[in-house]
């Protein structure tokens, strides 16, 4: 991250959409949902901390879950700390983020999500992130969630 692109970097974002989500396999009926969402960013670099990237995230997710839909909401708020080292057409961003979410089923925060990764890019068009997950989630029956991600994005200009 240098002067020009904290200077050109949209410091506030809005993001909308739809998800369908649902199991998969023998379980294939056990799980659906429908959700509508939007989300707020709020990106800010620290410059005074060594040019690092302070980001916020407060989602509102209106959901349907369940083979007879019963309406829901969650509240979710996420920081996340990142910062660039560039060489070239080549880039490493390590980043950590924590996230909180409330959800009107149970009127609590009932999960918490932190991650820890990195994002490999070369050129503007290819990344690699990968990261490990812990997740907490007080009302599922796996209350403690491990997960070890790859992602590939691909970028269209």
């Amino acid at each position: 991250m240098d002067d020009i692109k904290a200077q050109q970097m949209n410091a506030f974002l809005i993001r909308i959409g739809f998800m369908e989500g649902l199991s998969l396999g023998e379980n294939a009926s056990d799980y659906t949902e429908d959700m509508l969402f939007a989300e707020f960013h709020n990106r800010q670099p620290l410059l005074i901390l060594g040019e690092i990237l302070f980001s916020q995230r407060l989602r509102t997710d209106l959901r349907w879950v369940g083979q007879d839909p019963e309406f829901s909401y969650r509240f979710r708020y996420r920081a996340m700390v990142e910062k660039e080292f560039a060489e070239g057409n080549f880039s490493v961003i390590p980043y950590v983020s924590t996230e909180l979410f409330w959800d009107s089923r149970y009127s609590t925060v009932n999960r918490v999500r932190l991650i820890g990764g990195s994002t490999l890019a070369w050129g503007p068009l290819l990344a690699f992130e990968g990261n490990v997950t812990y997740q907490y989630d007080s009302h599922y029956t796996t209350q403690n969630l491990y997960a070890l991600n790859l992602i590939l994005h691909l970028f269209f200009e």
